[in-house]
């Protein structure tokens, strides 16, 4: 639909006399930087009319929408658009998006409860009542026979393991959505495959910031080259993320990780019930295999 629009825009537009029409259309035909580049200086203009040529262009006649500036960017890149806070969030977000973390939470402790018998399954309930049944004292309850037994500690370190392993998850997870939340103005997706993040922003739309006329002009006394106009936009993005604001047309306002959620005490992810059961049972069949 925007393109339609556009499309139908120009063909009504009356205000674009025969020079800058065919001017355009060249525009449209090889892109922005092919004609700054090779074709401007040809055109027999002084410098004040190419500027006010190119920039009619893009914002009279709606062009470079359907031409795109495409953006590859690293871990450490990507890692500086987070607030470091106390626990040196950059670094973890690097080692995470580059894959090569190994940190582990301090302070997981085998810690035992009551209610974790709720989650375990029937096949691991089933192999700890026969270790119950052949090994209780006259009298003792199932639940004084796990707490005063080595059960307590195979079921409390079962859940400490998968707690721990729930709260990775969730600092990861917030750490993917702070990327591309900061990423969103250029589609920003992170591939897994070449831990970098690949984006984009059309033409039109990385000429909306606030400085995009003056860069034009600065670029175009200096010599015919887009791919400046491009760099000193990115420059002054990258300035912005650094003094700790949104960027104008590229990135948003650097990334916040609740620290205190992830940091000061655990219980940030939703323990993952199957994969309890997984270490419980492991855990069962090391020191308990006669019973299963």
């Amino acid at each position: 639909m925007k393109n339609l629009i556009r499309k139908i825009l120009k063909e009504e537009t009356t205000n674009f006399n025969k020079f800058e029409m065919g001017a355009f259309k060249i525009i449209d035909k090889v892109g922005i930087e092919k004609f700054i580049d090779e074709s401007l200086r040809h055109m027999g203009l002084d410098v004040e009319e190419e500027i006010n040529l190119v920039w009619k262009y893009l914002k009279d006649y709606g062009g470079g929408c359907d031409e795109y500036v495409n953006f590859i960017l690293e871990a450490n890149e990507i890692s500086e658009m987070f607030r470091d806070g106390d626990y040196d969030i950059r670094s973890l977000v690097k080692k995470f998006l580059e894959d090569d973390y190994d940190y582990m939470y301090d302070g997981y402790e085998c810690y035992y409860d009551e209610y974790q018998l709720d989650d375990i399954n029937e096949e691991n309930m089933k192999i700890i009542i026969k270790i119950y049944e052949s090994q209780k004292e006259e009298d003792e309850t199932l639940r004084d026979f796990i707490k005063n037994g080595d059960l307590e500690s195979a079921i409390g370190c079962s859940y400490s393991d998968a707690q721990q392993n729930a709260d990775i998850h969730a600092l990861h997870e917030d750490f993917l959505d702070g990327v591309h939340e900061v990423t969103d103005k250029i589609e920003g997706k992170w591939d897994w495959d070449t831990h970098t993040l690949k984006g984009r922003i059309s033409v039109c739309d990385i000429m909306n910031h606030d400085g995009a006329l003056d860069i034009l002009s600065d670029s175009l006394e200096q010599g015919y080259r887009w791919v400046d106009v491009v760099d000193t936009i990115v420059e002054r993005e990258w300035e912005d993320v650094w003094n700790g604001d949104e960027g104008d047309v590229l990135f948003g306002e650097p990334i916040t990780i609740d620290e205190y959620k992830h940091f000061r005490y655990g219980g940030a992810g939703t323990l993952d019930k199957q994969e309890f059961n997984e270490y419980l049972h492991n855990r069962l069949y090391d020191e308990y295999s006669s019973f299963m």
